[in-house]
Order: C-alpha cells, then structure tokens, then sequence
C-alpha cells in the first residue's frame, strides 16, 4: 500500500511542474504581451525576436517552474535576456536612443516615447514601472545601485511625460 501511495505522491508532484506543452501553449495565448515586453526592454525588432523566441525556450529546456509561475517565468527569461543582449550602460539622463527601431512612426505617442528612450533609461522604467520589479532586483539585475535606478526613473518619467514619481 505505501509503494502506491508513493506512486501517486510523486505523480501528484510532477504535475504541478510546467511541461514544454504548457509553455508552448503559454506562447501561443501570450505571445502579443510577451512580444511587446520583447519590444519595450530592446526597442529593435532583431532583438526583440531573439527574446521572444529564446526566453521561452530557456523556460522549456531549463528548471523546473510550477504551473502557475510559467507567464511569470516566461516574462523573466526574457528580461534576462535582454539586459545580456543589450549590456546597458548607465550613461547620462536623457542621452537619445542608439536603438534601430522607429519609434516616431508609432501611432501610439507613449510606446513611441518609451522606445526613444536611452537602453539603461528604458530598461529601468520598463523593469521598474512597467513590470513593476522592485528597485533592488532592477539594481542586481543591471548592475548598479537602488539609488540610480531611482533617480533614472525619474528622469525617464520626465522624459516620457509621466509626472506621478
């Protein structure tokens, strides 16, 4: 009875893990959000594609992830991602975008200022705003201080018009 019961323990616990079907499903129901998320951290559409496609890869073929973390595991692949790809540096509040996207053909006046924005500025405010990271993970997650992340969100709300800091 104990060798059964084993059994389906270790079943009942295996199914809690993200298969790579539940994250393929994952891609094709989130792909629009987790594209864009792609989008805003890199502003270049190479890129962006790259995080796209590599983030939930890393997912499938990486550690285990419960069920209900796979959107949020997905998202933070490709965080990861993106800030190995774009190696920011923080230079200077306000210096313009490098990146290859046109931001000033957007329709959307708000996308178009945050992708104009510097890669250090935009993965802040991006990390931080958007997505909501607290400021200690956005400072370990590229390499800087809580206080400059603070202080380049703020920049970067000025820059985009979002005066509520």
């Amino acid at each position: 009875m104990s060798r059964l019961n084993a059994h389906a323990r270790r079943k009942k616990k295996s199914s809690q893990f993200a298969t790579s079907a539940d994250f393929c499903e994952l891609l094709m129901d989130e792909s629009r959000s987790l594209y864009l998320l792609s989008i805003l951290l890199t502003a270049d559409h190479e890129k962006a594609e790259l995080c796209f496609i590599i983030g939930p890869d890393d997912c499938v073929n990486g550690d285990y992830a419960f069920h209900e973390w796979t959107l949020s595991w997905a998202r933070s692949m490709i965080v990861r991602n993106a800030v190995r790809m774009l190696t920011p540096n923080p230079g200077l509040c306000g210096t313009e975008s490098t990146a290859a996207f046109a931001a000033n053909s957007l329709q959307d006046p708000f996308l178009a200022r945050v992708l104009a924005l510097e890669d250090f500025e935009r993965l802040v405010y991006v990390l931080s705003v958007l997505e909501e990271y607290p400021d200690q993970i956005c400072a370990a997650l590229l390499g800087v201080s809580p206080q400059r992340i603070l202080e380049t969100r703020i920049c970067a709300k000025k820059h985009i018009g979002h005066f509520d800091s």
